[in-house]
């Protein structure tokens, strides 16, 4: 069996146990330490006393642990901060350094591809990362990862974090979303940051090829807000253990007057560039598509020249999903609404200088009334960087180690018994109420 099976899942749930019996934290807000980060939860939060006490990560950044160059800032913090102030870059540098920088996990990574038929003729494909545990695993839990927009089982984090993930007994699965990652359109759609079908049927298929086992997904950007929609909309229902999400825009009006403004027309260029290359590997497709829900006519001209996320979304987006416009469709489709329904466990991780995903459209009053969530903001991260050392330029975004722990720290909380995708907050309550072992 894998070192992350389910014998070795039993021996991190006693040891988290014990962790979280001594206590650690408090609900509220936890102040920066040397590691420059923040948490934020309900007040007297049981979830964030267990993601403190079982997060050696989370407590090194908070002060609360061993160093290292990430957590007490390092050669590392401090050059990230030095040419951030000469070049006057700021969450630009630490977005843009780590795409050019970071490489393929050590001893790279192989999916196995499944396409998965979806709504109206549509296919979305999952990537299995054939590392990690074999079918002997027995309960080794299923984490789905959701890339951002026009992102997939490529990307460098998303690699990183399949394989972070793995080696810790997760079996993992990217989805890709329709027409991204090589994968081809079967129909005349493509996906939004508001459509949540295609999630609700990747969770149904996991769960019905994984019978019995906890589920877990993280985002990041677009998908985190496609994540969070969907989770926050089904409620108990969503069946998932607990999400995470990264850099989540939370508020698309904002996101897309971030990219009318300096250097971040940069962003927006790069990414409309890359939703035209989508459009027109699949052109053929949408010749004979007639005119959306609304009525409208897609531009298809427009969409295969386009070099800005908004002018795709004039063209395709808000036409496919039936919005009166590009601007109704960003102002209802941000997942701040839907923070109130969420009913798992759920981490957001947000970096204070991102220039896309900005921090003050985090929405921390929302979150922080929520039982079921926490907050960790960095001062620092850009979007999607996360680097503070030379290991996590060129590698893992040192939040990723956060994250993982959140998970285990969640399937220590877990009983035997216990309903998949609900209760999670009151398993943990239960946990911390149990008498100690003797």
């Amino acid at each position: 069996m894998a070192a992350g099976g389910a014998g070795a899942w039993g021996a991190r749930r006693r040891g988290a146990l014990a962790v979280c019996r001594a206590g650690a934290g408090s609900g509220g807000g936890a102040r920066p330490g040397p590691g420059r980060v923040r948490v934020r939860a309900a007040p007297g939060s049981t979830l964030l006393r267990a993601l403190v006490a079982g997060s050696p990560a989370l407590r090194a950044r908070l002060g609360g642990g061993a160093g290292g160059a990430g957590a007490g800032g390092g050669a590392g913090a401090w050059l990230v901060g030095a040419l951030a102030r000469v070049l006057g870059a700021g969450g630009h540098l630490e977005t843009v350094l780590p795409r050019l920088a970071r490489g393929d996990p050590a001893g790279g990574f192989a999916y196995s591809r499944e396409a998965l038929g979806v709504g109206g003729g549509g296919e979305v494909a999952l990537d299995w990362l054939r590392a990690g545990p074999g079918t002997d695993a027995g309960s080794a839990p299923v984490l789905i990862l959701l890339p951002g927009l026009a992102g997939g089982s490529s990307d460098k984090y998303v690699g990183h974090m399949a394989a972070e993930a793995a080696a810790r007994g997760h079996r993992v699965v990217v989805f890709n979303s329709r027409g991204t990652a090589g994968s081809r359109l079967t129909s005349p759609q493509f996906y939004s940051a508001s459509f949540t079908e295609d999630v609700a049927a990747v969770v149904r298929h996991v769960r019905t090829r994984h019978p019995g086992v906890p589920v877990y997904a993280a985002g990041w950007s677009l998908g985190a807000n496609i994540l969070l929609n969907y989770a926050g909309r089904q409620g108990a229902d969503a069946g998932l253990e607990g999400c995470c999400s990264f850099c989540n825009p939370f508020d698309l009006a904002m996101c897309d007057e971030s990219f009318r403004q300096g250097f971040s027309r940069v962003y927006d260029q790069a990414m409309g560039r890359n939703l035209g290359k989508i459009f027109r590997e699949n052109l053929e497709i949408w010749r004979d598509a007639g005119p959306g829900p609304g009525g409208k006519r897609f531009d298809l001209d427009r969409a295969a020249a386009c070099t800005s996320v908004r002018a795709f979304d004039e063209a395709i987006t808000h036409v496919s999903f039936g919005w009166e416009s590009v601007d109704a469709y960003y102002q209802g489709s941000g997942s701040a609404a839907h923070v109130p329904g969420l009913a798992v466990p759920t981490l957001c991780i947000q970096a204070e200088n991102d220039p896309i995903a900005r921090i003050d459209a985090t929405p921390f009053e929302a979150l922080e009334q929520n039982e079921q969530c926490v907050v960790v903001t960095t001062k620092m991260g850009g979007h999607l960087g996360w680097f503070d050392s030379v290991e996590s330029l060129r590698g893992a975004p040192w939040v990723h180690e956060i994250a993982l722990d959140f998970f285990e720290t969640l399937e220590a909380g877990r009983g035997a018994a216990d309903a998949p995708g609900a209760g999670g907050v009151a398993k943990l309550r239960d946990l911390e109420n149990e008498p100690a072992a003797r």
